[in-house]
């Protein structure tokens, strides 16, 4: 498994969010890749950057940072946050991004303390960051079933008291805490 570090991006600089809220934005290097370089230089090998304002837009607002840090770095940079078309992951693609992460790719997201685990279509991946703030970011698309998990509803193939079954036959645990809610945002999710 391979670790990646996270960055979030917003106006062109590394921020992170409190619990989700764009309101409460921390900036920690108006120059991401000063922060990147210490990732760098410490030993990492990946990145993971999040567009914060592409996940609330949709749009490429940070696409010339994020080619700074491919063109400028030796990492292997993953790309999330607002990717809804294919044309998105072409400009990213093009901008020097060695992989970009669809929201349908992501099956479900596992919590393990501040470690996320990206469960894809083709593998997992490790990040740091919080639940509660990946799940603001990803929207409509994904569900709390727990306290520790989010599951995309397009990879959902049934459902019943305690157990969420997956398109690929792999069985998650729900909540009962959880369970209408649940029920509610992935009727809502289907009628769109």
């Amino acid at each position: 498994m391979k670790i990646f570090p996270a960055i979030d991006l917003f106006g062109g600089q590394a921020v992170r969010l409190y619990q989700g809220d764009y309101e409460q934005m921390t900036v920690y290097d108006p120059d991401p890749l000063h922060t990147v370089a210490r990732f760098e230089a410490a030993g990492a090998s990946c990145l993971h950057v999040v567009d914060l304002e592409g996940a609330k837009t949709g749009e490429t607002t940070n696409l010339a940072t994020i080619e700074a840090i491919a063109k400028q770095t030796g990492l292997f940079v993953q790309v999330g946050g607002g990717i809804r078309t294919m044309d998105t992951v072409r400009r990213y693609l093009n901008a020097g991004a060695s992989r970009v992460i669809p929201l349908e790719n992501i099956r479900y997201v596992e919590s393990r303390g501040h470690k996320l685990l990206l469960h894809l279509k083709e593998g997992t991946v490790e990040y740091y960051g919080k639940i509660g703030e990946l799940e603001l970011e990803l929207g409509g698309q994904f569900a709390r079933i727990h306290k520790g998990y989010l599951v995309n509803l397009r990879h959902v193939e049934e459902y019943a008291r305690g157990q969420v079954t997956l398109t690929d036959g792999e069985k998650l645990v729900i909540s009962k805490y959880k369970y209408d809610a649940f029920v509610k945002q992935h009727l809502r999710f289907l009628r769109q």
